[in-house]
């Protein structure tokens, strides 16, 4: 498979290397935890005065309750993204925070939530209502503007830099600088965790902390040195016992150890392998299975879009092809293949679709519904046979020679990797298919949009799921410019990934745009491009 560009890392939250924990403790105590998905028991019964929480949230007491406008920043910026973060319409969304509970998020958070909203300013060029509202009273200055004079104006006023930064207009220095403000935040929250003590901070508060700004780095750029922190973060739970461990502390940090697994796993698909990342996929894998496996935690946890089930497939391929990197004379190239392919074969992406609906209605709608209407079941089935015959491709590519076009053109009839060539082109065009009727529901939705969705009294997921299939389509594009050479998908994956990177404010589909767009030039200009 092809293998991404990787940076070095020039930022780390957390700590490289973490003192091991004793093990034997005890399980810690309930936490005031940040995050934790509504029992339908629970609200029934919980008390008025219960401390205000959203999507099951309840949030810790702020550290520092900050200023009426900057907390207002931070609201103005949960809001405008919060409707992305759900495969469905629905008013408010389930990740709204009113602007009353914003001053109880934790610091980093807040300040998280800014860098994103912020950057997705930056990318798809539409202003905050913050800076509408200076621009209306005549505030605002250009762009070309220095930043010293932000900071002599805000000196002046009293306000601060970084509303300063929102009325120019100038969100991208708005997202490093609450990013980097998130960063310290997180960071003096890390440092008070002690070698050898077990204290009642670790938990989903801090690990939503990592999580959001993981998301943060990524949404940035795929060349983000995400993956630095992903080691940090793996060092963290090590030093509390191992992921199972943890996973077993609190349902909730379960569910957001979930959810950081799938970032590597799905990181590790298009990374070069050395020795050491092979290694490290190994070293991993038993521990990520163990918390995919099925539970009562599994089929309730909407912060994951894919079934347990293809992301323990996912560690399989990777394992494989981590051991042909280490043991490479050891075995056959396609041991294991075979296996896999049968195994996603007999998979059904229109019970995948069932499961996640029912999860969604139950775990983040209740008491509305997901809407029952074909375009929505269509919606959710395509966006799992599209994760299934991209996770066929995967599997294909990554374990035998079918991977890519090789330097000298000459095929060997003998390679057992023919016998899968059907196999490929078979699940490339599912593929295709899928995203069609993804991106086509989102033309029809975006021409039609405000004529009658209000009327709607259930949430509906049609020409919405386009924004969580960049994995699907960058493995499309892998194979379009790769192995099939074909011109008119390119052209339709990388165009549908540059308009979705700008609706999102997301720099990493864009990048995966630009790296397909590549990958097909450089084949042209007859250079080796796939490992």
């Amino acid at each position: 498979m092809l293998a991404l560009p990787q940076k070095a890392p020039t930022l780390r939250f957390l700590p490289a290397v973490m003192p091991q924990m004793p093990r034997g403790r005890r399980p810690l105590p309930r936490l005031r935890g940040v995050v934790r998905i509504r029992d339908p028991k629970e609200t029934r019964t919980s008390s008025p005065s219960a401390p205000a929480s959203v999507l099951g949230i309840v949030c810790r007491s702020p550290r520092t309750a900050g200023s009426e406008m900057d907390l207002r920043i931070a609201a103005d910026a949960i809001e405008y993204f919060a409707p992305d973060l759900v495969p469905y319409a629905t008013t408010p969304s389930p990740f709204q925070v009113s602007p009353r509970q914003v001053g109880e998020l934790a610091v980093y958070l807040r300040n998280a939530y800014i860098s994103i909203a912020a950057l997705h300013r930056h990318v798809s060029g539409e202003p905050s209502v913050l800076f509408r509202l200076a621009a209306n009273d005549n505030r605002v200055s250009p762009r070309s503007v220095a930043r010293s004079h932000a900071r002599s104006e805000a000196a002046a006023s009293g306000d601060s830099d970084l509303l300063c930064l929102i009325r120019m207009g100038d969100f991208k220095s708005v997202h490093f600088a609450s990013q980097a403000a998130a960063f310290k935040a997180l960071g003096e929250e890390l440092h008070r965790f002690q070698p050898g003590r077990l204290t009642d901070d670790f938990g989903p508060s801090i690990f939503l902390g990592i999580i959001v700004m993981l998301s943060s780095q990524i949404q940035f750029s795929a060349y983000a040195p995400w993956q630095s922190h992903i080691d940090g973060a793996w060092s963290l739970v090590q030093a509390r016992g191992g992921l199972e461990v943890a996973a077993r502390m609190d349902v909730e940090l379960c569910r957001l150890l979930q959810q950081f697994s799938l970032l590597d796993i799905f990181g590790m698909t298009t990374h070069r392998l050395s020795k050491v990342t092979a290694e490290t996929i190994i070293s991993r894998a038993a521990p990520y299975a163990s918390i995919f496996h099925d539970s009562g935690v599994d089929s309730c946890n909407p912060w994951r879009l894919i079934p347990n089930q293809l992301a323990k497939v996912l560690i399989r391929i990777n394992v494989l092809r981590a051991q042909n990197v280490l043991f490479a004379k050891a075995s056959p190239r396609t041991d294991g293949l075979s296996a896999i392919l049968d195994h996603l074969d007999g998979l059904s992406p229109t019970r995948w679709a069932a499961d996640e609906m029912s999860t969604n209605t139950t775990a983040l709608l209740a008491p509305n519904d997901l809407g029952e209407d074909q375009e929505t079941k269509d919606a959710w089935v395509a966006l799992m046979t599209a994760y299934r015959n991209a996770a066929i491709l995967y599997a294909i590519s990554s374990l035998t020679s079918l991977g890519g076009t090789s330097a000298s053109g000459i095929i060997d009839l003998q390679d057992p990797a023919l016998c899968c060539a059907e196999r490929q082109m078979t699940a490339y065009h599912a593929l295709l298919a899928s995203l069609h009727v993804l991106f086509d529901q989102r033309s029809r939705r975006r021409r039609d949009h405000g004529t009658n969705e209000s009327s709607k009294s259930a949430a509906t997921s049609a020409g919405l799921l386009h924004k969580f299939v960049i994995w699907p389509m960058v493995i499309a594009g892998i194979h379009s410019a790769l192995v099939y050479h074909d011109q008119d998908a390119t052209r339709f994956l990388c165009s549908e990934m540059q308009a979705v990177g700008e609706e999102l404010g997301t720099v990493s589909m864009i990048d995966g745009a630009r790296i397909v767009e590549r990958l097909e030039l450089g084949r042209e200009r007859g250079r080796d491009v796939s490992s």
